[in-house]
C-alpha cells in the first residue's frame, strides 16, 4: 500500500522532521527528498591535524568552538601507535583507544573537552565537529 511504510527520523530538536522512504503504488522503496535546510547541519568545521601530546594528557584545541551535533576524532592512517582520547583523567593505559584509521565520537558539544594522549611521541589527530 503506498505510503503505508513511510519512514521519518524523530523530531529534530529544531521541531523539524524529514523523511528518510516511503514504498510507492508498486510496492519499491523510493527515497524522498524532504529535507528542509533547518533540519541540516549548518556547517562541518575541522582544524588542522592536531599532534598528541606525550607524558600528558592535553585538550585537543585550546579554543572552544560550538559543535552542535558532536565532534569525531580520527587517528590518522600513518600513526605508528595507539592514541587515547577521552577526559581529562586519560592515561596512555585508560581511554578510548584509537589505532591508526579508527574514530571515535564525541556527543560533546565543546572540543575542547576531549583530551589525547599517547605513549610514542608524533602521532596526530584529525578532529571533524558539527
Amino acid at each position: 500500500m503506498e505510503g503505508q511504510y513511510n519512514a521519518t527520523l524523530p523530531t529534530l530538536p529544531d521541531g523539524d522532521t524529514t523523511a528518510l522512504f516511503e514504498v510507492d503504488s508498486r510496492g519499491r522503496l523510493r527515497i524522498v527528498n524532504e529535507a528542509s535546510s533547518a533540519s541540516l547541519p549548518a556547517a562541518i568545521h575541522s582544524i588542522a591535524d592536531v599532534t598528541v601530546p606525550t607524558g600528558s594528557a592535553a585538550a585537543i584545541t585550546t579554543t572552544n568552538p560550538t559543535a552542535t551535533l558532536g565532534v569525531t576524532v580520527t587517528a590518522l592512517s600513518t600513526n605508528t601507535a595507539s592514541v587515547r582520547v577521552g577526559d581529562s583523567s586519560i592515561t596512555t593505559t585508560r581511554g578510548v583507544e584509537l589505532t591508526a584509521g579508527t574514530s571515535y565520537f564525541f556527543a560533546v558539544s565543546d572540543p575542547a573537552q576531549i583530551y589525547s594522549i599517547s605513549a610514542t611521541a608524533s602521532q596526530k589527530l584529525a578532529v571533524v565537529w558539527q
